[in-house]
């Protein structure tokens, strides 16, 4: 689960990214209100395919900035 806040309204696009940078999966891509908020991804990419478990990158961008944390996928 990737949590994130916003301060204010607007867009937001949330993805999964590999250590080479290659995006995996888009969990969020639209407005979203002020507030907190929380986008699950099940490991899968974007055809619905189950990745490798390893170290992965979630990358949080609005208007306000982009922010990354390290994930990493446990099976």
């Amino acid at each position: 689960t990737v949590r994130f806040s916003t301060a204010t309204a607007g867009q937001v696009r949330v993805t999964i990214h590999d250590l080479a940078g290659r995006r995996i999966r888009t969990l969020v891509d639209g407005v979203r209100a002020s507030g907190e908020h929380a986008a699950v991804w099940r490991g899968d990419d974007e055809r619905g395919r189950t990745v490798a478990a390893g170290v992965y990158f979630a990358m949080v961008k609005s208007a306000a900035g982009t922010a990354t944390a390290k994930l990493a996928l446990v099976k």
